[in-house]
């Protein structure tokens, strides 16, 4: 039995900003003391796999601040 998964190429699978976030700062509870909030608020995040648009900015610079590779525009809308 195939499974429509077994299609999906890797490239062009999306990242939500929540994954792509998190992938980027290396998990969770080092996302949220970076930028300064705590564990439990970011996991809720994954409930919608979006950031929210009062952190948005925070969670921006200190990536950029990092030298992570993290858009605006992802910031909203994932990575293909």
């Amino acid at each position: 039995m195939l499974h429509l998964w077994q299609y999906i190429d890797m490239e062009s699978t999306i990242k939500t900003p929540y994954e792509l976030v998190i992938f980027e700062f290396g998990g969770v509870r080092k996302c949220a003391r970076q930028i300064g909030r705590d564990a439990g608020s970011v996991s809720k995040w994954s409930k919608t796999g979006l950031i929210p648009t009062s952190i948005q900015k925070k969670v921006l610079e200190t990536a950029w601040d990092r030298g992570y590779q993290i858009s605006a525009h992802e910031i909203i809308f994932g990575r293909e």
